[in-house]
């Protein structure tokens, strides 16, 4: 795998997760002054049709992509296949003649045949330190799982999910008050520096031993609601993986009795204890504070159904809640 001037160059993601590293690589010159990569395409998921006018949806990668091809020196082609088990579309894959292939959260499992194509390999980017967090959503477990750091893996493709050889691993810590989007954007930032020294360095690889290795499941809606019997500190875990999307929620009757689902894309946890029930309001004049299982919650960053995204010292203002008030255990 050794870096040649004009390397051909494919990337293929979906999120904007990519992008840092892709504009760092159409950027990468020699020591003579060449292109280190010439790309020659970006594949990225389909555009689906979404919103009430059902108009077309296009991923991060895909928009930027268009831009890219009004400034870029050469031509190079958007592709979105739906699926490579289409024989035509592997072929179309083989035609572009890449030596390189880096992924980054594109979405769609690769055959071996594509993954044969370039002669340096495919080369993923993924968001956990290998072999935990196998799968498709790593960054949510790794807070759900009250994880203290996770990492950027470079790893060398092979057709099993995340299980190829290890080429390079960067950690950086999970904070009390990390969430899912600070953290996708952190590990997005290590990319570029940590893929070009990947390539210069050109590492044998380890293997991943099997036995340690975790898979992190794709997050669903119905995870996202909060039980008020669990810890402080697990609950917080749950509201900052579930930050922006899907939103952690709770729901609360207002003063007409309407249940009103409340998101919250932030909440520090305490381990000061409460007599309460756990669901309680204990505080709500320039702070909101909940009583939970074990430890209380302050809530720092919500919104309530119809409302604006707040603070919890702003949302106090609102007087929509007061102490005693309890969270329902479930809701809409």
């Amino acid at each position: 795998m050794t870096l040649k001037p004009h390397t051909r160059l494919i990337i293929m993601g979906t999120p904007s997760f990519i992008l840092p590293t892709l504009n760092r690589l159409i950027q990468e010159k020699t020591q003579n002054g060449d292109p280190q990569f010439d790309l020659v395409a970006i594949y990225t998921r389909a555009p689906k049709p979404a919103g009430h006018g059902l108009e077309l949806s296009y991923s991060p990668v895909h928009k930027a992509a268009l831009e890219l091809q009004k400034t870029y020196p050469q031509p190079f082609e958007i592709v979105t296949p739906e699926t490579f088990k289409n024989p035509d579309n592997i072929v179309k894959f083989q035609s572009f003649k890449p030596d390189l292939v880096v992924v980054g959260a594109y979405g769609l499992i690769l055959p071996q045949a594509v993954l044969d194509t370039p002669s340096m390999g495919c080369i993923n980017l993924h968001a956990s330190l290998l072999p935990y967090g196998r799968g498709a959503a790593p960054i949510q477990r790794a807070i759900l799982d009250g994880k203290k750091e996770t990492g950027l893996t470079i790893m060398k493709m092979d057709a099993g999910c995340d299980t190829g050889l290890i080429l390079k691993q960067k950690s950086i810590p999970i904070t009390a008050t990390t969430t899912a989007d600070v953290l996708t954007k952190q590990l997005a930032e290590l990319g570029p520096e940590l893929l070009m020294e990947t390539l210069r360095e050109n590492p044998s690889g380890s293997k991943q031993d099997d036995t340690q290795a975790t898979y992190a499941q794709k997050i669903t809606k119905a995870e996202a609601q909060i039980d008020w019997n669990k810890s402080a500190e697990a609950i917080s875990c749950q509201i900052r993986a579930f930050s922006p999307i899907p939103g952690a929620f709770t729901c609360f009757k207002d003063k007409k009795g309407k249940i009103v689902r409340l998101k919250i894309y932030n909440a520090s946890a305490f381990d000061t204890s409460s007599d309460l029930a756990a669901g309680t309001i204990i505080r709500a004049d320039n702070k909101i504070v909940i009583s939970c299982k074990n430890g209380t919650l302050e809530l720092t960053d919500i919104q309530a159904e119809g409302k604006k995204r707040t603070s919890g010292q702003e949302f106090c203002n609102g007087h929509l809640l007061n102490v005693g008030d309890t969270f329902l255990s479930t809701g809409k």
